[in-house]
């Protein structure tokens, strides 16, 4: 089985589909009731959208 991201985000999980990566499935947040999380097949593209936020976002 292929290794997979799941993205809590909506925003993020945006920015993932607009550069053409699908989502494997999405599935309700265990985390977080009434919320989603969007599964992604771990690639390159998921792992530059990933590192692009964390330099944007500013460490808690």
């Amino acid at each position: 089985m292929n290794k997979t991201k799941a993205i809590r985000s909506l925003k993020v999980a945006q920015t993932i589909m607009q550069r053409g990566q699908s989502p494997v499935k999405i599935e309700p947040s265990k985390k977080t009731p009434g919320k989603l999380v969007f599964v992604f097949e771990d690639n390159e593209t998921v792992r530059q959208v990933l590192n692009e936020v964390k330099t944007v976002r500013p460490p808690i």
